[in-house]
């Protein structure tokens, strides 16, 4: 297994839906991905996390403008704030395991994609760990109901736990 530099500034956290409905496309196709049939490319988007928040509030009129913040800033940081080879943790609900892995592509729109999981990015996953090894507050920052987000507070603990031969390697 590739050991994680001791240095990372941030660790991207995923979640695979509200029941796990995206785990085998994560796991049988190192794709990570959101869900949004409306949201279109968002490519075609200015760079800009406004342009993210109005594209959302026009999909979704019903959103208030705090949700539509919270959700359209998740699509910014997915197209363009995490970058080719950071570290990505997706913690499943099914196995109650910890996957680690290495973003591996650009951010991909494919208006076909099975379960809606249209906005797409590639990811290599490297290995894996047991949830019940994070201490109780890394736990509630994996926690956190955000579906993509940046760990902020429990890097060092992970790369231990990474490091210390507790995680397998795929």
């Amino acid at each position: 297994m590739r050991k994680p530099k001791q240095n990372i500034e941030g660790i991207w956290v995923i979640r695979a839906g509200n029941k796990g409905d995206a785990h085998n496309f994560f796991m049988n196709d190192e794709m990570v991905v959101l869900k949004d049939d409306q949201m279109g490319n968002l490519e075609n988007l200015a760079p800009i996390r406004e342009a993210f928040y109005h594209a959302y509030r026009k999909k979704h009129p019903d959103a208030t403008k705090t949700g539509s913040a919270g959700i359209g800033g998740k699509y910014y940081r997915f197209v363009h704030e995490v970058k080719n080879g950071e570290f990505v943790l997706y913690p499943c609900l099914r196995d109650k395991q910890i996957y680690v892995g290495k973003i591996k592509g650009s951010y991909v729109y494919v208006p076909t994609a099975d379960l809606k999981c249209r906005h797409q990015r590639a990811v290599q996953w490297l290995c894996y760990f047991p949830k019940s090894a994070l201490t109780d507050f890394a736990k509630r920052e994996l926690g956190a109901a955000r579906t993509f987000f940046k760990l902020k507070s429990h890097n060092e603990e992970i790369i231990q736990i990474i490091n210390s031969g507790q995680a397998k390697s795929f």
